[in-house]
């Protein structure tokens, strides 16, 4: 069974990694950034060079990703990595908007 896989059952039979609240920050703030820069997936996926199904479950809430991809993503979208993981606006106590 290869890697992914072995990844993909855990999270189907764990039902706390979907509820994740940082997982879920991470979705609904980098949802949000896509669509208020009007940036597509494809755009987004040729970017970052990441595959959609990868940028499809970050938004979700299926994946999350890796320090260095999460310093990518903040390098590329100009936010503080800190702030993807914010619960809302204002919630970062490190830097305020």
């Amino acid at each position: 069974m290869k890697n992914t896989q072995r990844k993909r059952r855990m999270r189907k039979q764990d039902p706390t990694y979907d509820a994740n609240p940082v997982v879920q920050a991470f979705a609904r703030n980098f949802r949000e950034w896509r669509a208020s820069n009007r940036k597509t997936i494809k755009v987004v996926v040729m970017e970052l060079c990441v595959s959609a199904g990868v940028v499809s479950e970050w938004e979700h809430g299926h994946r999350f990703p890796s320090a260095r991809l999460l310093n990518r993503i903040a390098r590329y979208t100009g936010i503080p990595a800190c702030q993807f993981l914010c619960p809302g606006p204002g919630a970062c106590s490190v830097h305020r908007r």
